[in-house]
């Protein structure tokens, strides 16, 4: 063999072994590669998960603004309604009184003849029903 052979044969060995090592660092970088994409690609699909799971807590949370804002109106419809109850319930004391005394005129003086013969409680109720008419026919 002569020097140029040995020379030619000595440079493809080099160039092969750089060829090698240029292969070993493309198939190192691919599977690098691919497995970095495997990792993007999970990760992807943990946010998705994660994108959706805060979607669905959302809506729940928008619904549940909604039911304490029905139940805030509703509580405050409660609270009125108390309070017109309560003021119902003053009159009705009232009624209650002014039909007691009623009673007690008519016992005394005998000078309201529509609860001349009845019992207490129910003179009470006449006398109730007397003025409830007399308010409606006012209200006409």
């Amino acid at each position: 063999m002569t020097e140029e052979e040995k020379k030619a044969i000595e440079y493809l060995n080099k160039d092969l072994k750089k060829a090698d090592m240029l292969e070993m660092t493309v198939h190192t970088d691919n599977e690098s590669l691919r497995t970095a994409l495997n990792l993007i690609k999970s990760q992807q699909e943990e946010i998705e998960k994660l994108r959706n799971n805060n979607k669905r807590l959302l809506k729940k949370l928008r619904n549940r603004v909604k039911e304490v804002k029905k139940l805030t109106k509703y509580s405050l419809y409660k609270k009125e309604f108390s309070r017109l109850n309560k003021e119902i319930e003053k009159k009705d004391k009232i009624i209650d009184e002014m039909s007691n005394m009623l009673v007690r005129v008519h016992s005394e003086n005998k000078e309201v003849e529509f609860i001349a013969n009845i019992d207490i409680e129910e003179k009470k109720e006449k006398i109730k029903q007397y003025f409830e008419k007399k308010v409606e026919k006012s209200n006409e």
